[in-house]
């Protein structure tokens, strides 16, 4: 489809096709972002059954990986001896079910988990998040050997930290899907952990990335929009959320696929990681 010639600052709305489904998408690809801003008492949720369930996910995970990328800024710490949960998919008491989760201690720094019931593995950053800034966020979960599950987490890809454990990693029915801002604390909820923070530019795919790729998607700091993305890093690309919707949007659009988040509370949109 060819391009339209725009202003770099101006955002415009363009519905391209793919793979059949009508997809809306933003040009050009540098300009300013918004994000979804969270204050504690919302969420995002993929729906049941798709591509994005906890069944689904840890096939891939044992075949080629799974890795989610996207930015992110606390706008607080949370209180001692809490955790914001920046996403999660699965269950966290269901032990039929595994789960994977990123999120944020009170100290500030990033946990990245993988719960095989009924053992579970926590891989921790050492970087110090400041509430206030952005954060160009890695984090990758596979399974390198047999009966072996791997973590790795980069920030602002600079130094990763890597984790692995053993057990048993076959896969467990299920059918939770992504839930962004929150935790879900059983198949049907309650959920808890409230994020207080703004997430930008989220991509999800279902195999690793190269370095190559990873310093691609940090973009010296700059990030990048669905538009930017082209070639080879658009294979495996499960999902993306520009997530430039305006505030109390009951929609958060896949430009991918079929994922697209539906709001339970008010998210509100807010300055992205570039402005």
């Amino acid at each position: 489809m060819p391009l339209i010639p725009i202003s770099p600052f101006q955002r415009v709305q363009v519905t391209q096709v793919t793979q059949g489904l009508a997809l809306q998408r933003f040009r050009p690809c540098a300009a300013p972002s918004s994000a979804a801003k969270f204050s504690g008492a919302e969420r995002l949720a993929a729906p049941s059954n798709s591509n994005l369930d906890v069944g689904t996910v840890m096939s891939n995970i044992l075949n080629a990986g799974f890795t989610f990328d996207l930015w992110f800024r606390p706008d607080a710490l949370p209180s001692a001896g809490q955790f914001f949960k920046l996403f999660t998919i699965g269950a966290s008491d269901v032990q039929a079910e595994t789960s994977v989760t990123l999120d944020l201690n009170s100290a500030g720094q990033l946990r990245w988990i993988t719960v095989v019931p009924p053992s579970f593995l926590i891989d921790t950053h050492p970087t110090v998040l400041v509430a206030g800034t952005w954060y160009h966020i890695w984090a990758q979960v596979l399974n390198t050997l047999t009966n072996q599950v791997t973590l790795s987490i980069r920030v602002n890809d600079a130094s990763e930290t890597t984790n692995a454990a053993t057990g048993n990693v076959q896969v467990q029915p299920g059918t939770s899907p992504l839930l962004v801002g929150a935790l879900r604390q059983g198949s049907g909820g309650p959920f808890g952990y409230n994020l207080n923070g703004r997430i930008d530019s989220f991509g999800i795919w279902n195999r690793t990335l190269t370095a190559g790729e990873r310093t691609t998607l940090h973009n010296a700091g700059a990030g990048q929009n669905f538009g930017c993305l082209s070639g080879g890093i658009l294979t495996g690309l499960v999902s993306w959320y520009d997530l430039d919707e305006p505030s109390l949007a009951p929609t958060w659009v896949d430009l991918v696929d079929g994922n697209s988040l539906s709001a339970t509370g008010t998210v509100l949109s807010a300055p992205g990681r570039n402005l």
